[in-house]
C-alpha cells in the first residue's frame, strides 16, 4: 500500500528530502537507505508485510529516524497503524525509546488519543511523568489535544 506524500499529516523532514532528491510521489526509503530508514517508511506507508519482512531479517526495531529520531514504534503510532504498533511491541520495540526531543511513544499516544494504547503502554512500564524538552509529559499532552479517555487514564 502506498500513501500519496500530500495525504499525510506530518512529514518527517527527512522524508520530504528524500522525496524531494529522489522525486518519488510516494513513502519509500532511498535506494541505498540503511534497514531502520526503510523500517520506518514501511511502517509509514502500512506496508506491515515488508515492515515484518524487515525485522525478521534482523533490522534494528528501534532505528532512529533522522533528523527527528522517530522510532518504528513512534511512527506507527503517530501514523494510526495498529497492526504495525502491535507487532512492533510484541517483537520487542522499546517502549521507553524517545525521539530527539525527548517524546516517548506514550506521549504519541496520548495526543493522538490512543487510550487503549496508553494503557498497555502503562502496564508496559511506560514512565507517565517522563517530560520532553519543552517540559511535557503524556498528560499534558492528552490536555492540549482534548484527549478525554486519555486524560483519566494519565490523571
Amino acid at each position: 500500500m502506498d500513501i500519496a506524500l500530500d495525504k499525510l499529516k506530518r512529514l518527517p523532514l527527512a522524508t520530504i528530502l528524500a522525496a524531494r532528491n529522489y522525486g518519488m510521489d510516494n513513502i519509500s526509503a532511498p535506494p541505498g537507505a540503511v534497514n531502520g530508514a526503510k523500517l520506518c517508511m514501511a511502517v509509514l506507508r502500512g506496508d506491515n508485510q515488508e515492515m515484518l519482512k524487515l525485522l525478521l531479517d534482523g533490522t534494528p526495531i528501534d532505528h532512529q529516524d533522522e533528523p527527528d529520531g522517530w522510532t518504528p514504534l513512534i511512527y506507527s503510532i503517530y501514523y494510526d497503524n495498529k497492526t504495525a504498533t502491535g507487532l512492533l511491541i510484541e517483537h520487542g520495540a522499546d517502549i521507553t525509546l524517545s525521539d530527539f526531543a525527548n517524546r516517548s511513544p506514550l506521549m504519541f499516544a496520548a495526543l493522538r488519543g490512543k487510550a487503549d494504547l496508553v494503557k498497555k503502554l502503562l502496564q508496559l512500564g511506560a514512565d507517565p511523568d517522563q517530560t520532553d524538552i519543552r517540559g511535557k509529559n503524556a498528560l499534558d499532552f492528552a490536555r492540549e489535544y482534548g484527549r478525554t479517555e486519555c486524560i483519566q487514564l494519565l490523571s
